[in-house]
């Protein structure tokens, strides 16, 4: 991950084995966006865990990652702002993480509308296709908490 500059902040990997730590992170955790505010409509974001989730997801709505599921304190910050840019915003958390999920609602809800996607699959969001993300994203295989 780069900042604006383009120098090198930070960097994430992902184990293959059963046994390791899934994903390593070094350096500090930005949020991870890869697009510009300009080039993207003020309209949805979607904030998920980490970036293979982003890949997917980004292709149809401006999504953010926070590369885990609990923001730090810099990122909670960023995302405060961030947030306040979109008319709604959704969290999209794997399954175990409604709890960090909420968390991260209640700390954006102040700056903008932020609802949490419950979703009944098993599959994390990146492994979804682009019409099951639409879908998601529009409430029919879903379902909303609401800040």
């Amino acid at each position: 991950m780069y900042d604006d500059a383009g120098e090198l902040l930070a960097f994430q990997g992902r184990a293959v084995r059963a046994h390791q730590l899934r994903y390593r992170t070094e350096g500090p955790r930005p949020i991870f966006r890869p697009w510009d505010l300009h080039d993207v409509q003020p309209d949805s974001l979607c904030i998920v865990e980490g970036p293979f989730d982003l890949f997917v997801v980004n292709r149809v709505v401006p999504t953010v990652a926070v590369l885990g599921i609990q923001p730090s304190p810099s990122q909670i910050e960023d995302l405060q702002k961030l947030v306040g840019r979109f008319r709604q915003t959704h969290i999209w958390f794997d399954r175990g993480a409604l709890a960090e999920a909420l968390d991260l609602q209640r700390k954006l809800a102040p700056f903008g509308i932020v609802d949490i996607i419950l979703w009944d699959n098993e599959a994390d969001p990146g492994a979804c296709s682009e019409s099951l993300i639409r879908e998601v994203l529009e409430g029919s295989h879903s379902h909303r908490l609401e800040g």
